[in-house]
């Protein structure tokens, strides 16, 4: 009789509809396990923020995974979830160097007194900027303009992302309300920006995920959570706009 097989710590990338599924599903097969990695420790990491333990307690978890990532990065990794990264050999891979220092700022966001706007968009920042600014990185971004656009788009992302699906954050703003209309507002803003020309948006291979993950937060800003077949419209249309240079 056969054991059962453990199961896939990246499993939570790759659930059906969401932004990180569908950019694993239009990236190169060869980047699509690193990028599941990366999206699997982001996801652990959210939860962090979004657990009613006592933010002491929560503290105490987020330093260990600080040790963990730099174990990890060691060769000594004990989480199923880094296990699985280290025996595939993604820890060694360009980007993806001190990797403890995402979790550091997911620490930093801890504790805080009653989210107000800043600390809106610190956590954004620390969570979906760091991962994408990361995730461009890995994908071969070297350039400090393009790698500031995958940090931007990230933000947005995951600003948009909270307003929509984070009930604590929907409580905090909710619609209609003044702070929600500066939050948006200035997610507008930052959006506008990487849309001229003379910005940092770059549509360069390495850039494929920050296009796709731009593109939902278009359309989610707009008109809220689009439909499953626009989104993987929008993520197949954006995925393809690459210029070789």
């Amino acid at each position: 009789m056969s054991l059962p097989l453990p199961p896939d710590p990246f499993a939570e990338s790759y659930r059906s509809g969401t932004s990180y599924a569908l950019a694993i599903r239009f990236s190169p097969e060869e980047h699509r396990g690193i990028l599941a990695f990366l999206f699997a420790l982001k996801l652990n990491l959210d939860r962090l923020l979004e657990s009613p333990t006592e933010p002491e307690v929560l503290k105490i978890k987020a330093l260990w995974w600080e040790e963990e990532l730099a174990r990890a990065g060691r060769g000594e990794a004990r989480h199923p979830l880094t296990l699985r990264a280290q025996s595939l050999g993604f820890l060694a891979r360009p980007g993806l160097e001190a990797l403890e220092r995402f979790a550091a700022g997911y620490t930093a966001c801890l504790g805080t007194a009653e989210q107000g706007p800043d600390q809106f968009f610190t956590r954004a920042r620390a969570s979906g900027g760091m991962l994408l600014e990361r995730v461009s990185r890995v994908l071969g971004e070297e350039r400090t303009p393009g790698l500031e656009t995958a940090h931007r788009a990230g933000t947005a992302h995951e600003a948009v992302a909270l307003l929509l699906h984070d009930r604590k954050t929907r409580e905090r703003f909710p619609p209609s309300s003044a702070e929600r209309e500066q939050l948006v507002g200035q997610i507008r803003s930052d959006l506008e920006a990487l849309s001229r020309p003379d910005g940092a948006f770059v549509t360069s291979p390495s850039q494929r995920v920050t296009r796709i993950l731009l593109a939902l937060t278009r359309a989610r800003l707009r008109r809220g959570e689009p439909g499953p077949f626009h989104k993987m419209f929008l993520a197949w249309w954006h995925a393809r706009h690459e210029r070789h240079d």
